[in-house]
């Protein structure tokens, strides 16, 4: 007699069904909401004695600086936008703030163009670069972003002259020993971390628990019960017969 074929339906069902369900409705990232300040310099007129940041205050501070202007609108080359071009300018900015804030450079001025087919995307990402290296100096004006690189730290105080070390008046203390964690205690860290994650995943992700519910935990249940009765009713109508 030959032998039917065994499928593990709810197995076929997990290989094939949960990629498919994870790639179409899996986790969203958690969304961070943050909060960037910006002050926009005024149009009114200096005042004599009076400082304001207003537009003539800014253009006469930077009048004798070198200005780097980089126009970050996309560039349009055959029937698309060079979205190489645009990533290597937002690299280029990227390289000369840090060089801007790194150096103390206050001589120098970098300036980013925005054009009309910019979005309020790139808008943001030039606040987080200031933002990002910690720029204390950066203004929004008539469509372009001024990055001003801080100025250097203040000298250190001299110091008096230091006595030459005396080696006898050295203690020497001994090494503290070092827990070394066990295997026990590292399968007990690795199981905690796996807990906390199926906690967020059931928490955050109630598509997958569904998903996991209705693909492996209903057909299991099933087939389990279906083998339990087959079994309970082989043995019950079985009979032991004695020839006598």
């Amino acid at each position: 007699m030959k032998r039917r074929k065994l499928y593990y339906v709810p197995g076929l069902i997990s290989i094939i069904g949960l990629p498919i369900l994870l790639l179409l409705m899996g986790p969203e990232d958690r969304v961070w909401e943050y909060s960037l300040r910006l002050n926009l310099l005024t149009d009114e007129k200096d005042v004599p004695g009076v400082v304001r940041f207003s537009r003539d205050h800014f253009f006469k501070s930077i009048k004798n600086k070198k200005i780097v202007t980089v126009a970050l609108d996309y560039d349009w080359y055959g029937d698309g936008r060079d979205y190489y071009i645009f990533d290597a300018k937002l690299h280029f900015i990227t390289r000369e703030v840090e060089r801007l804030q790194f150096t103390h450079d206050t001589m120098t001025i970098l300036e980013a163009q925005l054009g009309d087919d910019n979005t309020y995307g790139d808008f943001i990402r030039l606040i987080n670069h200031a933002r990002a290296y910690r720029m204390k100096r950066y203004v929004y004006i008539d469509n372009s972003f001024y990055f001003m690189g801080d100025d250097p730290p203040p000298a250190p105080h001299p110091t008096e002259a230091m006595e030459p070390l005396n080696i006898d008046s050295l203690q020497i203390f001994p090494m503290p020993k070092v827990h070394v964690p066990t295997k026990w205690e590292l399968f007990k860290r690795w199981g905690r971390e796996n807990l906390d994650i199926a906690v967020i995943v059931v928490k955050y992700s109630s598509v997958l628990v569904i998903g996991f519910v209705l693909l492996i935990v209903v057909p299991a249940f099933f087939g389990i019960r279906k083998a339990f009765f087959k079994k309970n009713k082989y043995f019950g109508n079985s009979h032991v017969y004695q020839d006598i």
